[in-house]
């Protein structure tokens, strides 16, 4: 039954005299497959089960192991003995031997077996007869040279956004971005650059934007680089970037790219793209595996069962080398799409394994949980944890295409150095270019007065120059002063600065002494309001820097209140209490009370 459709489960019903046909008999068999054919596919899944490896045999031909597999629309695929088979002998080979790479796929098939002779033909058939009296579930080998639909993978339908940014003959150049984030957290994007039937070098430049989130230096943007250093005619390439999400609230992002920061070369002949291209990023505030839950079981239904995508098995990538009706199997990667399905057997061990991987990486002693927290008695912060608090770094790109001439002053934008309000020292360095540093073989950095080193032997090609900071303390900001004292070569300078806050500044706040005489209230602390209305509470915080507050509805259905303090009333009356807890000092909390009348 090649059908792919699983409704309307229909069945016979059964009675004393009932003429039976062939329709009786077919929607018998029908209704079963069926049955189990959906709970195939809406329980497990589609992929290999057990077996199907493919093993190259010679540089002509593969072996495919015996196994089990379930296609997209929950049909069995069985293989019960390996088979070895020549390339050129499967189908789609003439189609797609000069393309690369080409994949070797596997889909489910019958073949009617048997043949016997028919008394009487069905109505509307021509007369014939020859029938057959079994059909056999089988599989069908082919060859293709397009890879598996994004769609089909349920990774790229809930998880991540996979989108192609160029496409030709040539070069492929894909981009991988996960659709959620929580906040905090890194946010990872793929990049696969596939250059396929050319020898001429191949370089891939273009920036990617985003609005909230930022680089590990603190930037909206990431440059996505690659330049082949050694010609071949076929490659693929995997390069990962990082956007963090530590400073942005719950929001939806993009990254962007915009059409004139693309630019690919093959050879001596450029190439862009004609539209801006937008993949968008939730920021959440709970773990993607909860929202990607929810997200799955927000899907129609229809969607699910449908088998959207392909419902083929993607065995093998395979690269050949080819001349005319000559061939060789130069590569062959197994699975290339991961499609498998794990039995709970499986998915136990890995469970156990994970679970013995984590306990052994850090074992922390369990510890009573106790009604109030002893300040006189807990534990100050670490080493590392004082460090962090006490010393930040990072590089700013000053820009000095404008002017590059001799006597010039650029000025940074306003830094976070992320140390808070309070005295800094700033210490700044200019860093040679990543070109100048490969010539000299080393990084170079140039603190205070360059022109010491103005002799042949330590002379750098940095321009002369001066560099100062200015600091402002309330706001936890700096800016950077470059001078110019000769002419500059380069579009633009990099400035690494480091920051550093004596930790005994805060010991004030952290002693005893300061928890004491901490105080933190709510405006208002009273308040009527109508169910569902909304009111914007206030909190202030007074004997410390770190204002920020937490809040949070003590009963469970007392309405919400966000990270902003917006609280909106439940639709229930009643008295509710809304807590304000200082982030740095948990122990100092308030309350205020909301009465929600109709």
């Amino acid at each position: 039954m090649k059908n792919k459709t699983y409704f309307p489960f229909e069945r016979n019903h059964y009675f004393y005299g009932k003429l039976l046909t062939v329709r009786d008999f077919e929607m018998e068999q029908r209704y079963g497959n069926n049955k189990r054919r959906i709970l195939n596919k809406m329980i497990h899944g589609s992929g290999v089960i057990a077996g199907l490896d493919v093993v190259l045999v010679d540089d002509q031909s593969i072996s495919v192991e015996a196994g089990m597999a379930l296609d997209g629309f929950g049909r069995e695929i069985i293989l019960q003995e390996p088979i070895i088979k020549r390339l050129k002998l499967i189908d789609g080979f003439n189609q797609v031997k000069d393309s690369a790479p080409i994949y070797l796929c596997m889909e489910y098939d019958e073949d009617y077996t048997e043949p016997v002779h028919s008394v009487v033909s069905s109505p509307g058939e021509e007369v014939d007869d020859r029938q057959y009296n079994r059909i056999t579930e089988s599989y069908r080998l082919f060859l293709t040279d397009e890879p598996l639909p994004a769609d089909s993978l349920m990774k790229y339908r809930l998880e991540k956004e996979k989108i192609v940014l160029f496409q030709n003959h040539l070069l492929t150049v894909e981009q991988v971005v996960p659709r959620f984030v929580e906040e905090g957290k890194a946010l990872e994007i793929e990049v696969y650059i596939t250059k396929r039937g050319t020898i001429d070098p191949v370089e891939v430049r273009y920036l990617a934007q985003s609005a909230h989130l930022k680089d590990e230096q603190g930037q909206n943007s990431i440059e996505v680089f690659f330049q082949e250093k050694i010609n071949k005619k076929e490659w693929q390439i995997q390069k990962k970037y990082l956007f963090y999400a530590e400073q942005v609230k719950k929001t939806i992002d993009q990254i962007y790219i915009a059409k004139e920061n693309f630019a690919i070369t093959i050879g001596q002949e450029t190439f862009t793209i004609d539209a801006d291209i937008r993949q968008t990023v939730q920021v959440i505030d709970e773990p993607v595996r909860n929202r990607l839950l929810q997200e799955y079981y927000r899907q129609d239904f229809s969607d699910i069962h449908s088998g959207a995508g392909s419902s083929a098995l993607y065995l093998a990538k395979l690269n050949l080398i080819t001349s005319g009706d000559l061939y060789i199997i130069e590569s062959l990667e197994k699975m290339p799409f991961q499609q498998y399905i794990f039995n709970n057997e499986l998915l136990q061990l890995m469970l156990e394994s994970a679970v013995k991987e984590k306990q052994q990486e850090k074992e922390l002693p369990v510890e009573a949980p106790t009604e109030e927290i002893n300040v006189v008695e807990s534990a100050g912060p670490t080493y590392e944890e004082q460090l962090h608090q006490c010393f930040a770094a990072g590089t700013e790109e000053i820009d000095i295409r404008i002017d590059r001439n001799k006597d010039k002053r650029f000025f940074s934008h306003e830094i976070a150095h992320g140390l808070g309000s309070g005295p800094v020292a700033i210490v700044l360095a200019l860093e040679e270019t990543k070109k100048n540093a490969e010539e000299y073989g080393e990084e170079i950095l140039v603190f205070g007065d360059n022109s010491i080193f103005n002799n042949i032997q330590y002379k750098t090609k940095l321009p002369e120059h001066r560099l100062g900071a200015q600091a402002y303390s309330d706001r936890g900001t700096f800016r950077i002063g470059l001078h110019l004292m000769e002419q500059a070569n380069t579009p633009s300078l990099k400035v690494r600065w480091w920051a550093y806050k004596h930790p005994g500044i805060e010991q004030k706040e952290d002693s005893l002494w300061a928890l004491k005489h901490i105080r933190i209230a709510i405006v208002p602390d009273t308040i009527t309001v109508a169910p569902r209305e909304k009111v914007h509470f206030v909190s202030a915080i007074e004997g410390t820097n770190n204002k920020e507050c937490r809040w949070q509805v003590k009963e469970e259905n007392g309405g919400t209140i966000d990270y902003n303090g917006l609280y909106e009333a439940p639709s229930t009356e009643g008295v509710f209490e809304v807590i304000a807890q200082s982030v740095k000092y948990p122990q100092k909390k308030t309350s205020a009370f909301v009465v929600v009348k109709a």
